[in-house]
């Protein structure tokens, strides 16, 4: 998508014309953007992109997946444009981030310089031009941009500040990054229900969970969940968005992105009845079964579709509270993913992640 300094706006038929270019090009175009024109200013189109990290296809009902319950994530996909053959061309968040932020092949990689607070992927750098992200853009055209987020690289980190401030209003949430309370305070059953033993023995993944229980409710409470603070701080941006049209705003949530702890209610559903294990809360970026039974996958299975439907719960409040400001009848709606999550089975069979799943 790349409007003009000179632009009035965002409209239709460039929004249409430029499919492919950017994340606008995977728009949801159905009755959040596309059969109805927008009372006020019919030629100039909001933008509402929103990405859930790590979303497997296979996890979601409206790609044949009916026993996880994701009716927010069908409702986007009832009404609009569902791609059933789309695949990131960078599986790590950073390099995905980018070719979603600016529609810009990121792979194979060649010439960049790694940043140290970015990890050690390929690819993981930073924006170079912020001219090329289509917020960016937009604002050059008259757009009020926003973006409220819990990613751990766009959002805390120092290479992306550059990005962060080329927002008009930018909110970083801390739950993924950051303190909210003491991880001393997580007891050791509690990690020991989330954490698999054969990752008892590792340090990074002992504190990790410690600190990912403690900044999100210690597996009770989905209302301290990072979707919940995500979407509820995106609600106000959304308030604040509808009185400045036309708007571009970007809801970033790491959920369901590992670590999880969803409460025992989002589990259940999808759980073996018989099982009676630990809740494997994280999964280390190897064969699972070098580290977890059969059973122990299986139940890992169920507690990644219990976050999925977290995130989609509080995905439909803040599309409800969207709804309720009319902003469907002037909005172009994006929902997409960077990749899926992907474990090999005990039995050497690998789950595929099928990659980003825009609706």
């Amino acid at each position: 998508m790349r409007p003009s300094s000179s632009s009035k706006g965002l409209t239709r038929r460039h929004f249409i014309g430029a499919a492919g270019a950017s994340a606008a090009g995977v728009a949801l175009m159905g009755s959040s953007g596309c059969r109805s024109e927008s009372k006020a200013s019919p030629d100039r189109l909001n933008v509402l992109l929103v990405i859930l990290d790590s979303v497997r296809s296979d996890f979601v009902a409206a790609y044949g997946a009916p026993r996880i319950r994701t009716p927010n994530i069908d409702a986007l996909a009832s009404q609009g444009v569902r791609f059933t053959r789309f695949f990131p061309e960078a599986m790590p968040t950073v390099p995905a981030r980018r070719t979603i932020m600016t529609g810009r092949r990121v792979f194979p990689f060649r010439g960049w310089k790694r940043a140290p607070d970015l990890g050690r992927g390929p690819g993981a750098a930073p924006i170079e031009d912020l001219n090329e992200v289509f917020t960016t853009r937009l604002a050059r055209a008259g757009y009020w941009t926003a973006s409220a987020s819990d990613n751990p690289f766009l959002g805390f980190t120092k290479s992306f500040r550059p990005f962060r401030l080329s927002f008009d209003h930018y909110v970083a949430v801390e739950g993924h990054a950051g303190l909210r309370h003491d991880p001393s305070t997580v007891t050791d059953s509690q990690l020991e229900r989330w954490l698999p033993e054969g990752l008892h023995d590792d340090d990074r993944y002992v504190e990790g969970m410690r600190k990912y229980l403690a900044n999100t409710g210690y597996g009770r409470d989905d209302s301290q969940s990072n979707a919940a603070r995500v979407f509820g701080v995106a609600t106000k941006l959304l308030d604040e968005a509808a009185e400045r049209q036309p708007f571009a705003l970007v809801v970033d949530c790491f959920d369901p992105h590992e670590p999880w702890s969803p409460p025992p209610e989002f589990v259940r559903p999808y759980a073996d009845t018989s099982y009676r294990g630990p809740n494997p809360g994280t999964a280390r970026y190897t064969r699972a079964d070098t580290y977890l039974e059969p059973d122990e996958l299986r139940q890992m299975n169920a507690v990644y579709g219990a976050a999925l439907t977290v995130a989609d719960k509080y995905l439909g409040e803040f599309m409800d509270r969207f709804r309720e400001l009319g902003l469907h009848e002037n909005t172009a709606v994006v929902f997409v993913s960077d990749h899926g999550s992907c474990w090999a089975s005990a039995a050497g069979r690998e789950r595929s992640p099928r990659s980003s799943i825009p609706s």
